[in-house]
């Protein structure tokens, strides 16, 4: 499996955090592990089948689909070979793009056709066209910039920088009340606050190379009470304790830029 991941180029900056682009052959089920943001995913080949782990049927998708936030893993297969191009986005502006009842499909993958109808063909099509993924990448940010407009009012703090914030100093950033924080996630995002906050601190846990850093000296430097809270909420979160989290992705094929992904064992 190769990766590649860009900045936003200027034209989304702020609005859009990176690009990538994901290819090569299956590696059987994996789970898709949850995000502070949202991502919106254009399939060039293959088909795919997402469930929650409960679900007698998966979803299938085929040209692409919007990953809202996620309280838990999601679990993917994909059959043929895999060609995803990306974009990864703060939740106000995924609300932007779609309007704010992306949220009330529940936490699985909403397929891009029920949100942008024939476009999502027609956006699929002007990527098959290119052959690299910096070409690839021109595309998506050009459908992106034409619909994006002007930024949000409130932009949402970036996940570094509110790794270690509580809910008061997330209402101030963003010049709300404590009330009026609760009640505009609620409204706009469909989650709480304080979830966000949780889910940016699970995000920097996974950037953080938990093979070779003590995971107490981890916790203590993003936030957490101790190690036990941390292993807690990540488990919360991934499905698995931190220590299966290394083991699965040590022995995988797993792109290291990916470290939501994690194949399951056959």
């Amino acid at each position: 499996m190769e990766m590649t991941v860009i900045d936003a180029p200027r034209s989304i900056a702020g609005r859009v955090a990176a690009l990538w682009a994901l290819r090569g052959d299956p590696l059987g089920e994996y789970a898709g592990l949850p995000k502070p943001y949202v991502e919106l995913v254009v399939s060039l080949c293959g088909h795919h089948f997402w469930h929650d782990g409960q679900m007698r049927s998966p979803l299938k998708f085929q040209h692409g689909w919007l990953m809202p936030i996620q309280n838990g893993p999601r679990f993917a297969t994909t059959i043929g070979s895999l060609h995803l191009v990306g974009a990864r986005m703060p939740v106000d502006t995924a609300c932007a793009l779609f309007g704010p009842g992306i949220h009330d499909h529940g936490s699985l993958p909403i397929p891009l056709d029920c949100l942008i109808g024939r476009e999502a063909t027609l956006l699929r099509e002007q990527m098959a066209e290119q052959t690299y993924a910096l070409a690839q990448f021109r595309v998506m940010a050009s459908w992106l910039s034409d619909r994006l407009g002007n930024p949000r009012i409130r932009p949402l703090p970036s996940a570094e920088a509110s790794t270690t914030w509580r809910v008061d100093t997330l209402a101030n950033a963003m010049g709300l009340s404590l009330r009026g924080v609760r009640q505009h996630f609620r409204t706009q995002f469909g989650i709480g606050p304080k979830f966000w906050l949780q889910l940016n601190r699970f995000d920097q846990v996974l950037a953080a190379d938990m093979q070779h850093e003590s995971l107490a000296a981890l916790a203590a430097d993003l936030g957490f009470t101790d190690q036990s809270h941390l292993t807690t909420e990540f488990r919360r979160f991934a499905g698995r304790p931190p220590s299966e989290y290394v083991r699965t992705r040590s022995t995988s094929l797993a792109p290291e830029a990916a470290p939501h992904f994690v194949p399951e064992a056959n």
